[in-house]
């Protein structure tokens, strides 16, 4: 089984058990998650939703002494991106060592569907930031600098999504997922149901080898 999988089968079963008393989810609390995930490795998190950011970003921020995190999130996105990009940008905070990963498939099918979507967290708010705090106004304006030595295709990015598509979609949905198809159920039903984005239950059906259902 892929690491990155691993990891992220680790943390979601850690929340499972603590917060859930073990009951499976079908659609995840994602900012319950976020934050639990946050106080398990001691940080603070605040969660900002930005000005106009273009297209699906978002991204996530750690102080010097990774007490503190900031999450900024495009309020452009619909309520499932939004969900997808706040898990995939916690996902950073647990995953390890993920920047040494290469040649890894589950790597490769993420970043072939990154590039069908600009959902990257190293990506920052540009245009108006009116609607930022000023903490968040602070740390886009310290960040903005770096954007030019940032590779947002590179490893820990493709990690991230591997991982958030693992606790949103995880693989006990499989069997319900599959049972939906059979009825007859559209991609978007389905995605409705779980609140994902189309296009990553699209990209999590054709990892199992299941059929992808039309949209309606």
């Amino acid at each position: 089984m892929d690491r990155v999988v691993k990891q992220a089968r680790s943390a979601i079963n850690e929340y499972i058990r603590v917060k859930l008393n073990n009951i499976p989810y079908q659609t995840l609390n994602t900012e319950d998650f976020s934050k639990f995930i946050a106080e398990s490795n001691k940080l603070s998190l605040k969660i900002e939703y930005g000005g106009s950011m273009p297209a699906l970003r978002g991204l996530i921020l750690l102080n010097n002494d990774k007490s503190n995190s900031l999450v900024l999130l495009s309020d452009e996105n619909n309520n499932c991106w939004k969900r997808f990009t706040l898990v995939k940008e916690i996902c950073h905070i647990f995953l390890e060592h993920e920047h040494k990963i290469e040649n890894d498939n589950a790597l490769k099918m993420a970043e072939a569907l990154m590039f069908h979507v600009a959902f990257l967290p190293n990506f920052l708010p540009t245009g108006d930031t009116s609607n930022l705090s000023k903490e968040a106004e602070k740390d886009y304006e310290t960040f903005e600098a770096l954007l030019g030595k940032i590779n947002p295709l590179g490893a820990e990015e493709t990690s991230a999504v591997v991982a958030a598509i693992e606790i949103l979609i995880p693989a006990i949905c499989k069997d319900w997922i599959s049972k939906w198809i059979e009825q007859g159920c559209h991609l978007n039903d389905i995605s409705s149901k779980l609140k994902v984005p189309n296009l990553i239950l699209e990209h999590r059906l054709k990892d199992w080898g299941l059929k992808v259902p039309p949209l309606k």
